[in-house]
């Protein structure tokens, strides 16, 4: 299999020559890569002029997501690793300096990217896709659910209202 890159790469082996995208995708399954698809055709968005930036949860197999991402010619493949903890005690300071670099690893990938005109962002709560969009400074933020949090929002709201 090829190398499928990662946020130590500025590129993956699916990167093209794509210097400004119409949209950004951000995706953490491969259920989420299906979904910037449809929206692709939805909003007539050709895939080389889509930005995908892949931001996955920790212990989630990247080799999972291969497969679906082979289906779109997309623009750029970004692979964002997980966040690097903060310890205790003088570690903290070594801590906040892992997370400076991280912050800055990604955000040299993107930064031709800022202010896009439409950034698709899955409904699931992860902190590090609110980072990305917060950064990026979109004109429009669209979301997309892969149908596991309206379930986990209806459970919440069923349980909320019986406490009342």
């Amino acid at each position: 299999m090829p190398d499928i890159g990662n946020a130590d790469n500025k590129t993956s082996a699916l990167d093209k020559e794509c210097s400004q995208p119409e949209a950004v995708m951000l995706c953490n399954t491969s259920l989420h890569v299906l979904n910037a698809l449809e929206a692709c055709e939805k909003f007539k968005i050709e895939h080389g002029n889509v930005w995908i930036v892949i931001t996955m949860p920790p212990l989630t197999n990247p080799e999972n997501i291969y497969p679906i991402l082979k289906q779109g010619n997309w623009g750029r493949v970004i692979w964002i690793d997980d966040r690097p903890r903060i310890s205790r005690g003088w570690r903290f300071f070594l801590g906040l300096w892992y997370q400076y670099k991280y912050h800055r690893k990604w955000q040299s990938q993107l930064v031709s990217s800022k202010k896009v005109r439409r950034i698709f962002c899955p409904l699931n709560r992860l902190v590090m896709n609110r980072f990305v969009v917060n950064w990026l400074k979109p004109r429009q933020v669209i979301w997309y659910d892969d149908g596991t949090l309206s379930y986990v929002l209806a459970r919440q709201m069923a349980f909320s209202s019986k406490k009342q």
